[in-house]
């Protein structure tokens, strides 16, 4: 038996990139605690900036807990990139290099 074959894109889980403002003293280690709980993966963390993956599923509940927990959404999107634009992040260097 051979491995089983990939799922297309568009079979896939869609995801959702959400950029906020993190609330003064936040760091990674609490931010990942906090996010593990809603279904979200912290992508990066520059300064006071965050970017977040969640499913579409998910999606709407996020932003509710974010805004809850005092943190403040600035944008969101189907691509990371545009993320990335609006709130002013370069992408992380560790993370690119192979």
């Amino acid at each position: 038996m051979g491995m089983p074959k990939k799922l297309t894109k568009a079979l896939r889980e869609k995801r959702r990139w959400v950029g906020f403002q993190c609330i003064e003293g936040s760091t990674e280690k609490s931010l990942r605690r906090d996010l593990s709980s809603l279904g979200a993966k912290l992508i990066q963390f520059q300064n006071d900036r965050a970017i977040l993956s969640v499913t579409l599923s998910n999606y709407e509940e996020l932003l509710k807990n974010i805004n809850g927990l005092g943190h403040k959404t600035l944008t969101s999107s189907g691509k990371i990139r545009l993320v990335r634009e609006r709130i002013g992040l370069e992408k992380d260097s560790k993370r690119s290099k192979k």
